[in-house]
């Protein structure tokens, strides 16, 4: 066998693990017990009650910016660029 054949017998090999994976996990998401059961329903919906997540009151976030180019001057039409803001959230 030359290493083409290889590489294509390998590949194809691939391909049918990822998708053997992927049926397989159709098959398994069914019952999960959510109690939507059409998952574009649920996407529209939005979570019921019982199954949102505990969230903190305050959630510690620092806001912080850069400078992009401190050294150069910017006109006054594109003042947003002159600096890059940004906020931070640790998990």
């Amino acid at each position: 066998m030359t290493i083409a054949n290889v590489l294509q017998r390998s590949l194809a090999g691939l391909c049918l693990l990822l998708l053997a994976t992927f049926a397989s996990a159709t098959v398994t998401v069914e019952n999960y017990g959510y109690p939507i059961k059409d998952r574009f329903v649920a996407t529209v919906v939005g979570t019921p009650e019982g199954y949102e997540a505990k969230l903190p009151k305050e959630i510690p976030t620092k806001k912080r910016w850069l400078n992009v180019f401190p050294e150069r001057h910017l006109p006054d039409l594109i003042w947003y660029g002159q600096e890059l803001i940004y906020s931070e959230t640790l998990q």
